[in-house]
């Protein structure tokens, strides 16, 4: 690709005569912080297309850089989908995480559903709970304040028994707390999982005229 960053703008391409399937992310960009806030939108004539130089369809989202501690705080747990039998993980996520004194956490569950087994990469340190059936609780605190800007805190590991139960936050048992002892105001995104949904699909067969032919 080639890129070129001049007067606040960023010119990015890229050719191939072999076309290349993308998913999730492409690049990153970097750049030195100085201070402020700065939206980063794309702007001008902005082209993706296939081999055959059509132009697709593409939905562009711009983003922004912030100072840390003044984005919106939020945490969400992930949406998954498991066979009976399967250990499944539910991600605990964050983002915007700055200078938290404490944070404590509850999260229910249907114990019929789903077997609690541990908590996996916990990046964070949290002291577990797990002493009520349905009910997951974890903790931390910082003496010197922790910060985390977005991602995966922790993994939330089940054994699924099959069915359906939603795994979410208990947010009238949920306290934050900052480094100088203000309450953080927070929004949070509960998960769920589910039975895998099953497939079903035809096979290609060949054939001669007048001859049968068997899909399975």
């Amino acid at each position: 690709h080639v890129v070129n960053g001049a007067n606040s703008v960023i010119s990015i391409g890229w050719f191939s005569t072999t076309p290349i399937k993308l998913q999730d992310k492409i690049l990153d960009l970097k750049f030195v912080y100085i201070e402020g806030t700065s939206s980063l939108a794309f702007s001008g004539i902005n082209e993706v297309t296939d081999k055959n130089n059509a132009n697709l369809n593409v939905a562009f989202g711009n983003g922004s850089v912030f100072p840390a501690g003044q984005g919106p705080l939020s945490f969400a747990l992930s949406n998954e989908v498991a066979d009976a039998g399967d250990q499944v993980t539910v991600d605990f996520s964050a983002k915007n995480v700055y200078k938290m004194g404490s944070m404590q956490f509850s999260i229910k569950y249907d114990s019929t559903i789903l077997e609690y087994v541990e908590v996996s990469n916990d990046v964070v340190g949290f002291t577990v709970n797990s002493d009520t059936d349905g009910v997951l609780k974890l903790a931390m605190f910082s003496t010197t304040g922790y910060s985390f800007v977005d991602g995966v805190l922790a993994g939330l590991v089940f054994n699924f028994k099959g069915g359906s139960s939603a795994v979410t936050f208990d947010q009238a048992a949920i306290e934050l707390t900052k480094l100088d002892q203000t309450a953080a105001a927070a929004t949070f995104t509960d998960g769920s999982v589910n039975n895998r949904p099953a497939t079903l699909a035809l096979a290609v067969a060949v054939a001669y005229t007048g001859s049968n032919a068997n899909f399975s």
